[in-house]
């Protein structure tokens, strides 16, 4: 496997593996994807097994809020358990650390519990703190906002 930063022509490949890992990430258009290509690359992260990408992250520096934000992580059904998620968020928090952001931010489906234990598990095992800071309601779904303190 190997792990690397998106760059450009990766946004068609990142879109199908978004698209089978449903139903809690959701696909976007194929543009999205192309502005992290070419505007976020360096905060965003892909994992390629075979020449295909298993497994992705997306940051986006806030520069209003001194945080990056997680907007989607995904794995391959084939590879989850195999420590991918891990080896992306390794890398994300190593590269806001270097961009000295104190705080990383992201948000998750209230019921997607899978979502939760992977980041409660991670920051724990990293010893980082996770709070919740706020919960959006959009209709019939609830987004629990949580903070990573990286300080």
């Amino acid at each position: 496997m190997n792990l690397r930063d998106i760059k450009e022509g990766d946004a068609g490949q990142i879109l199908e593996l978004v698209k089978i890992c449903g139903p809690y990430v959701a696909p976007y258009n194929v543009y999205a994807y192309w502005i992290l290509e070419n505007y976020y690359s360096s905060t965003c992260k892909v994992v390629e097994d075979l020449n295909r990408i298993i497994g992705y992250v997306s940051g986006m520096p806030s520069v209003d809020k001194g945080t990056l934000f997680i907007w989607q992580i995904c794995v391959h059904n084939d590879y989850r358990g195999k420590g991918v998620a891990t080896l992306l968020l390794d890398s994300l928090f190593k590269k806001a650390k270097e961009y000295m952001f104190e705080k990383i931010e992201l948000s998750i489906s209230e019921s997607n519990y899978a979502s939760q234990k992977l980041f409660k598990n991670y920051s724990e095992k990293n010893n980082l703190k996770i709070i919740e800071i706020n919960r959006c309601v959009f209709g019939d779904i609830t987004e629990i906002v949580y903070e990573i303190s990286l300080t």
